[in-house]
């Protein structure tokens, strides 16, 4: 079995939280990473996981929204039951410790980061790069490709799967930024009935997103600590993300945005730099 890589976005409401670096147009791509190994592993934990899942609930797939607002065949269903669905994959996050990638960009970031777009049709390898997910989802690429080549004991010839919403299910994109360490040069979509372990990274990525926006809007029930307990549980293994060990009881947002203002000012001494110009740095490097 190869290397897999399993791509699925955060979802994103259209709502700003409190951050003053929030956005309606932020999108966020996470990137879950198996070796042969590991990928067979999880296979056979999905399959466990969406037996149970049938037996108890009727239900073909896990979707963790529907999950945790009790929506389609959890209407009913007693939080502790729907939490319990959560602290299961924790377990496993915290197990096995799969390493994940994340990008997250809005059209703010990439004023912040001193560039422009001087041309809002630049479109590279079917990403449109005037659009916050589509640079997101180009900017993991590259982050993949760097991971890739420092893992000597990963094998090339990878697989790339990617959630079907941006293109239909079972439909490729081609893509010339792996080169050949990705299968055929191209990414595939599949749907995450099809696809199990789209299932598994779509947890992650709820947690993910759940968590910031727990953080940017400063949110303290009862359901909101015991979440945060969950994803505190899984100690997720992003590898591009800051950890940091936030009180119950304090002021979130500002500690959120005291991170990402230290980012920014690192970037207060770059010089403007055309959109393109910065892409063709990616490639040429």
């Amino acid at each position: 079995m190869k290397t897999g890589i399993f791509i699925d976005d955060t979802g994103n409401s259209g709502l700003v939280s409190k951050s003053k670096y929030d956005t309606k147009d932020r999108t966020s791509w996470l990137a879950l990473i198996l070796s042969s190994e590991q990928r067979q592993n999880a296979a056979g934990l999905m399959n466990y996981f969406l037996s149970a899942l049938k037996s108890r609930f009727g239900a073909e797939e896990f979707h963790f929204k529907d999950i945790y607002n009790g929506n389609g065949v959890y209407h009913g269903v007693s939080i502790n039951e729907r939490l319990d669905i959560f602290l299961s994959f924790a377990g496993v996050f915290r197990e096995f410790k799969y390493p994940m990638i994340i990008s997250t960009i809005g059209i703010d970031d990439i004023e912040r980061n001193k560039l422009f777009i001087s041309n809002p049709k630049l479109k590279v390898d079917n990403f449109k790069l005037s659009k916050s997910g589509d640079f997101a989802l180009f900017l993991l690429m590259f982050r993949l490709k760097k991971y890739l080549l420092e893992q000597p004991n990963l094998k090339s010839n990878v697989d790339i799967y990617i959630d079907s919403g941006r293109q239909k299910p079972d439909t490729v994109q081609k893509t010339d930024i792996f080169g050949d360490l990705l299968a055929d040069r191209q990414l595939v979509y599949k749907s995450s009935h099809d696809e199990p372990l789209i299932q598994l990274v779509d947890f992650a990525a709820f947690c993910l997103n759940r968590h910031r926006w727990i953080l940017t809007s400063n949110l303290k029930s009862a359901l909101d600590i015991e979440m945060r307990q969950i994803f505190s549980h899984a100690n997720f293994n992003v590898l591009n993300m800051i950890k940091k060990i936030t009180a119950v009881d304090g002021d979130l947002v500002s500690e959120y945005d005291s991170i990402l203002k230290d980012a920014y000012d690192k970037n207060n001494c770059l010089t403007e730099l055309d959109l393109q110009e910065f892409i063709l740095q990616f490639y040429n490097s």
